[in-house]
């Protein structure tokens, strides 16, 4: 990235719905580290059942990556409370 451009995106002001993505990309991170660190602990804990437990994570990621796709299609309605 050339200096240009990193002066042009100091220079844009921001509306409303950047700042909400900003910030839901923020807390995606956060909640990302905060839950692999967890269950990391969590797979510890299992040490006989090493199977069964990925077998659930990887049911439980191709759920989440169902539900992303469902709502990036528009099939699930996505509101923010307010």
């Amino acid at each position: 990235m050339g200096v240009n451009e990193a002066l042009l995106i100091k220079t844009i002001r921001l509306s409303e719905q950047d700042k909400i993505i900003g910030y839901i990309g923020i807390w995606a991170i956060v909640g990302n580290s905060v839950a692999a660190i967890l269950v990391s602990r969590f797979v510890d804990s299992l040490r006989g059942k090493m199977k069964r437990t990925l077998l659930v994570l990887m049911v439980s990621a191709t759920a989440c990556w169902i539900w992303l796709g469902l709502l990036c299609l528009r099939v699930i309605p996505f509101s923010l409370r307010k």
